[in-house]
């Protein structure tokens, strides 16, 4: 009689009523807790969760060491776990922010939950990630982040300055713009070298009106026969110039004018009727 009575024991160990519906059939060394390797037939042998003896609620459901915040419903009770949970819902006061209604600079953070959407117990101001540039000449780059925020700053002006374009290259840059022009040279003088000329400067450069390009070339007069460096007041005289440089008029007698006498061939001293009057003044 007491074979029979240890029989039914162990056949009523081996039924467990899971819920209302459903009953699940369990090794008994796993209940009383003499076999920890094995592990039902119905429970999934994953380690995506975890409890205090590696062992998983089956068909996915939690723990509930594992629905913290979370509206679940009791889906059984199993002697190595105690209760599972399924069909849960994140409870909006525990993690009140998603991807909806944290947006912009803000980003969701923090301990989540995950219900077929995450939903979080923060909403983050991106913003308080970056540090903001302050720049001499502008920001070239804000983050993406937080626009607010310059993320990198341009190195010079330049993006303000229009660089000049000159015909006879640049005479100085602006000094916030190194590489944009600011004034040009007015001609091309400084790349050209005047030349000394004896008899004068023919033509200048174009491009540098103040400096000679080509001088004169020159054959002088002969004035040899202009001996004289001045002319009688009352005398004609033919003049001569060397030239090549040389202005300097020279002067040759021709001829004395009407009523005066040439005296030393060059020279008219004398009105001839002055000078006769003059003596008949006297012989009278």
């Amino acid at each position: 009689m007491s074979g029979v009575r240890c029989i039914a024991v162990i056949f009523c160990l081996l039924l467990l009523s899971v819920n209302d519906t459903t009953a699940k059939v369990y090794w008994l060394p796993d209940f009383l807790g003499e076999n920890t390797d094995r592990v039902s037939s119905s429970a999934p042998n994953d380690n995506s969760v975890t409890i205090d003896d590696e062992r998983l609620c089956p068909n996915g459901w939690l723990s509930e060491a594992e629905i913290e915040g979370m509206d679940c419903v009791l889906k059984g009770s199993f002697p190595w776990i105690g209760y599972c949970y399924g069909d849960c819902i994140c409870k909006e006061d525990v993690y009140p922010y998603t991807f909806d209604n944290c947006t912009g600079t803000y980003a969701p953070s923090g301990k989540f939950c995950d219900d077929g959407t995450l939903h979080y117990v923060d909403c983050h101001n991106l913003c308080d990630d970056v540090t903001h540039q302050s720049c001499n000449y502008g920001c070239s780059a804000n983050y993406a982040v937080c626009p607010s925020k310059c993320e990198t700053c341009y190195p010079d002006n330049c993006h303000n300055r229009t660089s000049k374009t000159c015909e006879y290259g640049c005479l100085s840059y602006y000094s916030d713009c190194s590489t944009a022009c600011e004034t040009c040279y007015a001609d091309n003088c400084r790349n050209r070298t005047s030349k000394s000329c004896d008899y004068g400067c023919a033509s200048y450069y174009e491009d540098c009106p103040s400096k000679c390009e080509t001088c004169n070339t020159c054959a002088p007069n002969d004035c040899s026969a202009y001996t004289l460096s001045s002319c009688s007041d009352n005398g004609v005289c033919d003049t001569c110039s060397i030239g090549c440089g040389d202005s300097t008029p020279r002067y040759k007698f021709a001829q004395c004018n009407t009523n005066y006498a040439e005296f030393n061939n060059y020279w008219c001293n004398y009105n001839l009727n002055d000078f006769i009057n003059a003596i008949r003044d006297e012989l009278l």
